[in-house]
């Protein structure tokens, strides 16, 4: 079964005072069998960004971040959770730009393999061969234990000393050239949830007020360590505090998370497309602060477009909309993060009309557009006919 590992290095910046700009290049393979990110990466206790998208033709992509913000005096951590299906290879480099012109890569990865170390993420994330996804592609169920989760391991100063030393996998590019990806970085964001009813004998049951793409995060203090079941779904219903997990996309959105005793964090690295989530067997008093969504989206701009009119049902189809087009920009525009996160040229083409109503950023358009170049899908292919 596919695993998840972390991998992790301390590094030191003596001269943080002379740093201009600090420019962290991540990439990761393979994100094909799974149409999801592979790395997820944090830099000193803090999400860094994740990815990389799907390959071109001999193309594989990196994100490029500005850490400088991260970057600080002495000890600095770099860390990254990976899961894939295959090839199982990871690479980063970190870049500083001092202020007198010069520039020196202080941390890369393939470089500086024997300073790394790493962690086979199997048991942590529970990794029993449950497929939330469906037939077209396949994501594990993410059954998170708290208890064995390292907190605290993308920060200076974690003991690493029982980690294993990372396994060389070659050189990560083989036949596919690095290239830089073109369009905005993928990020997180946390996302208030509408309704959190408790219904009783630990059930909650969740209302986000809208769909998104990404997953639930959770900041407790439980007074117990316990198991319990995440149900995520599209549909709901309040009345019977129900949601529909067996979708009618196929996906089968059930997660059981183990609480430790105590405070904790404890959030999903994967994505499904969700507005209802369902817990049970739950020993901690959830609301709105402590439970919340968390979307995986590229920024957007709420600024740049707006609409009203006289007919409020015209004002909510042009919400919708708008508010669609933000939740689904993530790395390539596809038919839905759901089903088959697959891109399509006829989904495609509404997606990028649509997005050129809301904000001035033609790069994810663009992006999907050059994919679709190598990558064409059967309506768009040519055809012939027998006589």
């Amino acid at each position: 079964f596919p695993t998840r590992r972390s991998s992790d290095l301390e590094f030191q910046v003596d001269n943080y005072d002379a740093v201009e700009k600090a420019v962290l290049s991540v990439t990761a393979k393979s994100p094909e069998k799974t149409r999801q990110y592979v790395y997820n990466m944090y830099m000193n206790g803090e999400f860094v960004g994740l990815g990389p998208a799907r390959f071109g033709t001999n193309t594989l992509y990196y994100n490029t971040y500005d850490v400088t913000d991260l970057l600080q005096e002495g000890s600095n951590a770099l860390g990254a959770i990976n899961y894939t299906q295959d090839e199982k290879a990871f690479l980063c480099q970190l870049t500083l730009f001092y202020k007198d012109g010069s520039s020196e890569v202080v941390v890369n990865s393939g470089r500086d393999k024997e300073e790394w170390t790493s962690l086979d993420g199997t048991n942590i994330f529970g990794d029993d061969g449950t497929n939330i996804g469906t037939g077209y592609f396949f994501a594990a169920a993410e059954n998170i234990n708290a208890n064995l989760f390292p907190y605290g391991w993308d920060e200076p100063g974690f003991d690493d000393t029982s980690w294993n030393p990372v396994v060389d996998r070659g050189a990560i590019v083989g036949s596919y050239s690095l290239t830089p990806y073109s369009a905005d970085n993928v990020q997180r964001y946390l996302v208030d949830a509408a309704v959190v009813e408790n219904k009783g004998d630990g059930v909650y049951w969740i209302d986000l007020g809208k769909e998104i793409v990404g997953g639930l995060h959770l900041d407790v203090d439980s007074p117990v360590a316990q198991q319990i079941t995440v149900y995520s779904a599209e549909e709901g219903n309040r009345e019977a505090g129900t949601v529909q997990w067996q979708m009618n996309t196929g996906n089968k959105y059930r997660e059981y998370w183990t609480l430790k005793e105590g405070q904790q964090t404890i959030e999903n690295i994967g994505m499904k497309t969700f507005r209802y989530v369902r817990i049970e067997n739950c020993p901690v008093e959830l609301t709105t602060e402590n439970v919340k969504g968390l979307a995986m989206h590229q920024a957007f701009s709420e600024d740049e477009s707006s609409f009203t009119s006289s007919n409020e049902t015209l004002n909510e189809i042009y919400d919708m909309m708008k508010y669609t087009i933000k939740a689904t920009n993530q790395d390539l525009m596809v038919d839905s993060q759901s089903r088959e996160r697959g891109a399509y040229e006829g989904d495609v083409l509404i997606n990028m009309l649509s997005s050129y109503s809301f904000e001035d950023d033609y790069t994810l358009s663009r992006f999907s557009f050059e994919y679709l170049n190598t990558h064409s899908t059967w309506p768009a292919r040519p055809w012939t006919m027998g006589g």
